[in-house]
């Protein structure tokens, strides 16, 4: 039986690489050696398509690091867009999950 205490293991959602085609999920290192560094497992996460592995996913996690990055799409807050840059729905999902 496995019974060795497990690290907390930390979601990390991830940005796009819009210089990449196609777009590639990344994360700066920096976030992944903090997480390393407080005792923690970085676990990095693109929204997946599945609704049911999104839930998994949430289940199997301790904690959540937002980043930080583009802006959250205005629609979510019953707000107008007025100018917001680079809005990612998928991330704003995976996130607000």
């Amino acid at each position: 039986m496995f019974t060795t205490k497990c690290p907390p293991l930390i979601i990390i959602p991830t940005s796009e690489n819009d210089k990449s085609v196609p777009p590639k999920p990344w994360v700066s290192r920096a976030y992944t050696d903090a997480v390393e560094s407080a005792g923690g497992i970085a676990f990095l996460v693109a929204r997946p398509k599945d609704d049911e592995a999104l839930d998994a996913i949430i289940h199997l996690a301790h904690g959540l690091l937002l980043i930080g990055g583009r802006d959250i799409n205005p629609l979510r807050y019953n707000e107008d867009d007025r100018g917001c840059i680079g809005v990612n729905n998928e991330r704003d999902l995976l996130e607000f999950a």
